[in-house]
């Protein structure tokens, strides 16, 4: 089969997944061997070596989880599902058979390889994939990995809103307003607003959650409904662990089923037979029917509902939207046949809830139309026919020129063409440049004619010079407009190539947008620690592809020509709009790019300063380049996403949570009102709690890390009220003071102006004069009370004088024993008659030595190290500085 395009969509999913074509200007599904549209994203691995995907990969899948629970099969099943939501991680997915570990990339390119063999008359070798919005770059960059492994050799990525938007975008005849596509698929929520404007579409916000999905809700039916009706019929020992997770995994699959048959009617029964969930821990039979009403089931996952319907008021509310400036709300994925969903949505979102698109498979088809717009750049071999290669652009997301022309697989019979033309368009006609390719010694008049499938309209024959020339395709209204090419040589047929192409008409759809901030990691010497600080062009929502930079950075290790320990290291992170100056570590770490000796030609000292930009292109690709305009240095690499983030252990999430309790209990104690301290409070114990029930790491790690940029920024925005809080209670403890002097004037005065100092800076929220203030009212108290610490002291020192080290012991007790003598005769002594004997005291006594300052400074500006050295301190300092 030939092409220009790329022609195949593929909906990768969590837990189904499609690939679609466009048919004679149709975006058609492909169904799968047992005849359906969709396919169970899951692989189960045999005995004997041989590999199951889909459907029957899914039977094994519930069949292991029934076996696991009689204890008739080791735990460990042999069938993987879900992988997508670990996409990018380091985890792995055992195969028993064969004692490998499987990376989700390996399950998913084995999805993408079956949904490929599905395609019985073509060979596919280039795609669009749909990924969430909302996945991060290293999720991204798998999904590409997964499609390597497969054997596509050409792969443009695509957001699955925009893929809906595409497809809803065909059929609907309203050409502007504000669309909302609302994706709630297996495992991820994705909500994105569209901007339609004459039939010109453009994302402009998005928002999600990458582990808030349809396997959540399962879960809560399994632990809400089906978990205690069977506890509640027989007896399962809930001290073991490993069997009540095993009976849980059991029942997930009954979950879903549960959850898909209630969507259609009012109640459902279940059965459990003997022969598949065997005894319970008295020995009795399992058998018995679970009766689960539409009302029973809404009750245990409105919750969860709730919060995917809060991401969309959370979008509204962003960008200024009331409820009815929505004009269409697109639904995506299994979950949102739920008919408590929509009616939340309706209630809550817009009433103009959209149901005529199918919510399984309207990915797919959008993806298949934006590859019928991407040019392919890859050559065609089989049956003599050249592959269309691109040389054009598709101007982001679909809406730009497509160029084509003969592989170099093609006949050399064929009349090689050139073409350009726009793939999408909201025009009533458009023009097609036509040249010839490679033929300028053509012999004889070359003539070409284009004839729409559609409705079987042709041109009339437009000659082909060396120039080329143009020719006027009308254009059916809101559909795929396919074209088929033929040509003549001094009037005689004579096949060309290529042959055909498809301009879609009524929508056109803008580039796809940056769903980060992205920016790097840069230490900050003021606050101390490192912060993420944005790169400049490279903001959320930004059209890609795109660039960014920060400038008048400086680097904090001296860098030798062709010296490769010596380096720096440049953290990419993605975060949200509240990133800059925030923890960098608290937001979504990418890639590093490292810069050494090697990369340059001359000595880079310290401090030299530094310009970073970053390109990023449509998939979200990045490249990284470091310019020394003091020494003319430039520095280009590609930044790899391909190294797999490590699943944060249990321990180390249970000191995260540790030290935010800490962090909390401190700005409390500094708060004269701490209700948003106790709200915080409240959401780290449901993560904490989440983590006790088992709930994956990666989720409890990106729940926990929004808190503490949660607690971060109210640490930022609380200053002022701590600050007062602190200066009020210091003022307070110098009148405290104060009333033990009553008869100092002097004191009294200090008092009267520090009080007149304090009022006033409050009055005009001084956050600068207010910390001075305090610690010249905590001085001031301190010399007050001088006299009176002072006797403390010599008290102190006679009385303990056994226990402390002396470094002249002798002297120390003849001192000791004067101070006492004096408070004896006179108990209210002066600071005049004790201060020589409690500081001369305060010296003799031995201290431990301070090790910390040898450790490391962490406010040291520069290397602690020789280059290569490999101390300890050294990372501390191993990126760029503001």
């Amino acid at each position: 089969m030939e092409h220009i395009t790329i022609d195949y969509g593929i909906d990768l999913g969590t837990t189904n997944s499609a690939i679609c074509r466009l048919s004679e200007g149709v975006p058609t599904i492909i169904k799968t061997d047992e005849g359906m549209e969709t396919m169970p994203s899951c692989v189960s691995f045999k005995k004997n070596g041989s590999v199951k995907i889909g459907f029957a990969a899914y039977s094994d899948l519930e069949r292991s989880k029934l076996k696991a629970l009689r204890g008739s099969s080791p735990a460990a099943s042999n069938s993987c599902i879900e992988f997508k939501r670990f996409m990018g991680s380091a985890t792995t997915y055992s195969d028993s058979f064969t004692d490998h570990g499987w990376t989700p990339e390996e399950l998913s390119a084995k999805i993408l390889t079956s949904l490929c063999s599905f395609v019985t008359d073509d060979t596919v070798r280039a795609a669009v994939i749909t990924v969430p919005a909302k996945f991060t770059a290293n999720q991204k960059d798998a999904t590409l990995e997964a499609a390597r492994i497969a054997g596509l050799e050409q792969v443009e990525l695509l957001q699955e809103p925009i893929a809906a938007s595409m497809a809803y975008g065909l059929m609907s005849h309203q050409k502007d307003g504000i669309w909302m596509v609302f994706d709630l698929g297996g495992g991820t929520l994705d909500v994105a607003l569209v901007n339609i404007c004459d039939g010109i579409m453009q994302v402009f916000d998005t928002e999600g959650d990458n582990y808030l999905g349809g396997k959540n809700l399962d879960e809560a039916i399994v632990t809400k409904i089906l978990l205690p009706e069977l506890l509640d019929r027989y007896y399962f020992d809930t001290t073991d662990t490993t069997k009540i997770e095993r009976l849980s995994n059991a029942l997930k699959v009954k979950a879903e089923k549960l959850k898909k048959a209630l969507s259609f009617k009012q109640t459902e029964t279940l059965v459990f037979d003997s022969d598949e969930w065997g005894e319970d821990d008295n020995g009795d039979e399992i058998d018995m029917e679970i009766e689960v009403t539409r009302q029973r089931l809404e009750a245990v996952i409105q919750p969860l509902l709730q919060k995917a319907v809060n991401v969309c008021k959370t979008l509204m509310l962003r960008n200024g939207l009331e409820y009815d400036r929505i004009s269409h709300l697109i639904l995506i994925g299994g979950p949102t046949y739920i008919p408590l969903l929509r009616t939340m949505l309706r209630e809550q979102v817009t009433q103009n809830v959209e149901t005529r698109i199918d919510p399984m498979t309207a990915v797919a088809q959008g993806a298949a139309l934006y590859a019928a717009t991407i040019p392919l750049e890859i050559p065609s071999a089989g049956n003599g026919a050249g592959t269309g290669t691109g040389n054009g652009t598709a101007n982001g997301q679909g809406g730009g020129k497509g160029n084509g022309m003969e592989g170099n697989g093609g006949s050399s019979e064929k009349l090689q063409l050139e073409i350009t033309y726009d793939a999408t368009t909201v025009d009533a006609d458009t023009y097609l440049t036509v040249r010839l390719k490679d033929n300028a010694g053509q012999k004889g008049q070359v003539h070409v004619k284009a004839l729409r499938t559609l409705d079987r309209w042709e041109s009339n024959p437009t000659p082909i010079g060396d120039k080329g020339n143009l020719i006027l395709l009308p254009l059916k209204e809101n559909c795929p407009n396919t074209f088929i090419l033929t040509a003549t040589v001094d009037g005689k047929p004579t096949p060309c190539s290529p042959s055909q192409l498809t301009i879609i008409h009524g929508t056109k759809t803008g580039t796809a947008i940056l769903p980060y901030n992205i920016g790097i990691e840069v230490f900050n010497p003021k606050k101390n620690r490192r912060i993420f600080t944005s790169l400049h062009g490279l903001e959320k929502n930004r059209p890609l592809p795109a660039s960014g930079a920060v400038y008048g950075l400086k680097t904090m290790e001296d860098i030798y020509a062709g010296d490769d320990l010596s380096k720096f290291r440049i953290p990419v992170y993605q975060g949200d709009n509240g990133a800059e100056g925030k923890t960098a570590a608290l937001y979504e770490y990418i890639s590093d790019v490292e810069v050494t000796g090697e990369d340059v030609g001359t000595y880079i000292p310290k401090g030299t300063m530094v310009n970073v930009r970053l390109n990023v292109d449509r998939s979200e690709q990045m490249e990284v380049i470091c310019e020394f305009p003091s020494v003319s240095e430039r520095v280009q690499k590609k930044l790899s996403a391909s190294k797999r983030h490590q699943a944060k252990s249990l321990d180390y999430l249970r000191d995260l949570i540790a030290t935010s309790y800490s962090q909390l209990n401190t700005l409390r104690d500094q708060l004269d009102d701490p209700a948003e301290v106790n709200r915080l409070y409240n959401q780290l114990k449901l993560v904490e709690d989440s983590l006790v029930e088992g709930v994956q790491t990666k989720q409890v790690e990106q729940h926990l890390k929004e808190i503490m940029r949660q607690v971060e920024s109210f640490e930022v925005d609380s200053e002022w009220d701590r600050c007062q809080y602190s200066l009020k209670k210091t003022i307070f403890a110098l009148q405290i003071e104060g009333a033990k002097h009553r008869g100092d004037e002097g004191v009294k005065g200090m008092i009267e102006s520090f009080e007149a100092q304090v009022q006033r800076a409050i009055q005009i929220k001084d956050i600068r004069r207010a910390k001075q203030l305090e610690k010249q009212i905590d001085d001031y108290c301190y010399a007050i009370r001088q006299d009176e610490l002072y006797r403390s002291l010599i008290k102190y020192y006679y009385h303990n004088f056994p226990t402390i080290s002396w470094t002249d012991k002798s002297k120390a007790q003849r001192l000791a024993n004067e101070g006492m003598r004096i408070l004896e005769a006179d108990p209210c002594a002066t600071l005049a008659q004790t201060r020589v004997i409690t500081e001369t005291l305060y010296i003799l006594e031995k201290r431990k030595q301070d090790d910390s300052s040898s450790s490391g400074n962490s406010g040291s500006s520069g290397s602690s190290t020789s280059q290569g050295s490999g101390t300890a301190s050294r990372p501390r300092f191993d990126i760029l500085s503001i």
